[in-house]
Formats: structure tokens, sequence, C-alpha cells
């Protein structure tokens, strides 16, 4: 149930900075503009000019699968997948070390941060909420059960820091066994397949799926059962006569040969 989630954090991140944005310019949704990345913040501080931005981060954490009405088996075809989709919002500011790498953290916090936050975390909900009805989350978002907001503070001073942590609790729908026998995308299993064929060409999450792709191994094929028999027996008073001998030789009361489609 791995792979439903990676397909959750491509959908994010393509509805919060589309990639079209990327290449041809335009309004982007949201103040983060095309500073949205998948878990990972410190790769895109290359260049800070000092100019205060708002920076985004996808995170899914807290994965689990229960079974569904009376079915005790969790890996059964109709379980639900949950998880936390966490999403971070930062104002940092950032320096370099000293070996001139970007060094970024986030300062005690003000009136304007809280305000851009503020605004930054309303564009994204809005976001999500198309991207519900019109967008890449149909394919793999079932439904949203709670969503929270925390600031975070300083753990020495405990002063408030522009930085913040959204967190939505998701339905997802649950990862399809892994397909034999085909090539390209179609070797990845269902939803993040659906997702991967509608992610633009050239994007960050295309190539995710793609190098995921080149490093998945075959996976085992296993002969396909097409007919299975089978035979009951009844129960009977002591002394009854056995009972009757089907064709074949096999005993019981019952007998039948199941052909699969």
């Amino acid at each position: 149930m791995a792979l439903n989630r990676t397909a959750l954090r491509l959908a994010i991140i393509e509805t919060l900075a589309p990639h079209q944005l990327h290449a041809e310019g335009g309004n982007w949704p949201t103040l983060a503009e095309g500073r949205v990345v998948d878990t990972a913040l410190d790769r895109i501080f290359d260049g800070w000019d000092g100019t205060r931005r708002c920076y985004v981060a996808i995170y899914v954490d807290g994965a689990e699968r229960r079974a569904r009405g009376g079915d005790q088996d969790d890996l059964a075809l109709d379980s639900q997948d949950s998880c936390t989709l966490g999403i971070e919002l930062a104002m940092p500011v950032v320096t370099t070390d000293q070996d001139g790498n970007p060094l970024a953290y986030a300062p005690q916090s003000d009136a304007d941060a809280e305000a851009m936050l503020d605004l930054l975390e309303a564009q994204i909900h809005e976001r999500i909420e198309w991207a519900r009805m019109d967008g890449l989350l149909p394919y793999v978002l079932i439904g949203i059960s709670k969503t929270g907001s925390e600031p975070q503070r300083d753990p020495d001073l405990g002063v408030r820091v522009t930085a913040r942590r959204v967190e939505y609790d998701c339905a997802i729908r649950q990862q399809a066994t892994l397909p034999v026998g085909q090539t390209g995308l179609a070797r990845l299993p269902s939803p993040l397949r659906e997702v991967a064929e509608r992610l633009p060409a050239h994007s960050a999450g295309l190539d995710t799926c793609l190098r995921l792709v080149a490093a998945m191994a075959e996976p085992a094929a296993f002969t396909k059962l097409e007919t299975f028999r089978i035979a009951a027996s009844l129960a009977r008073d002591a002394g009854s006569a056995a009972p009757p001998a089907s064709a074949n030789g096999e005993g019981g009361d019952l007998q039948a040969l199941v052909t699969l489609p």
C-alpha cells in the first residue's frame, strides 16, 4: 500500500504548482508559486536573493489499512487505506554555512508573516477542493475526514516562527497488484498509473514515475487457474447409504466443475 501514497503526493504537487506554469508562466494558484517540492525543501534555496517568499513541502505520514465490515483480512481487495497528508508552509531566511551551502531557518513570526501564511493556507485549501472535482485527485483520493493546522515554535525560545504544518486525514484508493507483462507507465499499479499517465511531460512528478518504472523488477507470473472441481458430502444418520459415486470416481452427494472466466 505504498505507491498509492506516492500517487497522492505527486497529485498534490501538480495541483499546487502546475508544471505548465514553470515552462510557460502565468498566474500561480498560491503565494508559493513554483516553490512546492516533494518532501525536501533544502534543494530549492540556491540563489536566494534575500526576498521574503513562501515555500511548501509535501509529505505523507501515518499510513494504515483497515479491514471493512466483518472481514478480518486487511489485505482483502475491499480494505480501506488511509494516511495523513502533511503540507509544511514556511517563510524562511536563507544563509550559508562555512562551505557556502544554503542554510535555511524560520525566524520569529510577525503580523505580516502570519497574514501571508494564512493566505497561503487558504489558497492551498481552495486548490485541493478544486482538484477533487476537476484535477488529478479523484484518481487517488476518496475523501478527507479531518483537517488541522499547527503553527511551529522555536524549541529553545518558545517563540512562534514563520512556519506551520497543515494536515489532512485522507482515505485513498487501495494500491492494485503489480501488473505483469507490461511496459512503460503501464507497469505501475493503480492508482499511481492513472496519476502518472496524466502528469505533464518533463515534469518532476513524471520523472519520478519513470525512475520507479526503471527500478521495478518484473513481478512473478503465476499460472492462471482455469477450472477446479468441488465435491460435498451431506450429513446422514448412522446406517444410511453411502453417497453416490460420481462418474469420475469422486464421492459426495454433490459434485461440480467450476470454470473460471
